[in-house]
């Protein structure tokens, strides 16, 4: 299982029930998506409720 420690996907501004193929909402950022591995930007700021495991299941749209 890939890590997302401090990637976009552990951030409370990924959304990861809005999808876009592979991409995420960014709410932060307007009409930005990102990857839920993507190296995080100088606005990340991190989820404790997001776990590898969650960011797993809506990669697979299983979320």
């Amino acid at each position: 299982m890939e890590s997302y420690y401090g990637k976009c996907g552990m951030c409370i501004y990924c959304d990861l029930y809005q999808k876009n193929g592979s991409h995420f909402k960014c709410t932060e950022v307007s009409g930005r998506w990102v990857l839920a591995n993507e190296k995080a930007c100088s606005r990340f700021r991190s989820d404790p409720n997001k776990t590898n495991d969650m960011i797993e299941r809506a990669r697979e749209n299983r979320l």
